[in-house]
């Protein structure tokens, strides 16, 4: 078993446990926030893409709701008549 000097910090595979890494301890290329990044990146884009409207018209105005209805009615009602 081995044995440890007091106030010897523990070695770990991650480096040395209660100590911070510094820059040039740390590994090349690694990128803390990049999933974090990825993870926000995604979720706007999800957000974004459930709010798009596929019938949406920049044109229209607070009358044309009914226009349209009319219209479905009109080409409905002449569909059904022989």
């Amino acid at each position: 078993m081995p044995t440890q000097q007091v106030g010897q910090v523990a070695e770990s595979s991650a480096g040395q446990v209660g100590q911070r890494q510094t820059r040039e301890q740390a590994p090349a290329n690694i990128k803390p926030m990049a999933r974090i990044d990825d993870r926000i990146a995604n979720r706007v884009q999800n957000r974004i893409r459930s709010r798009i409207d596929r019938f949406y018209n920049p044109l229209a105005n607070t009358a044309s709701p009914f226009e349209t209805a009319a219209d479905q009615i009109k080409k409905s009602s002449s569909q059904t008549r022989p």
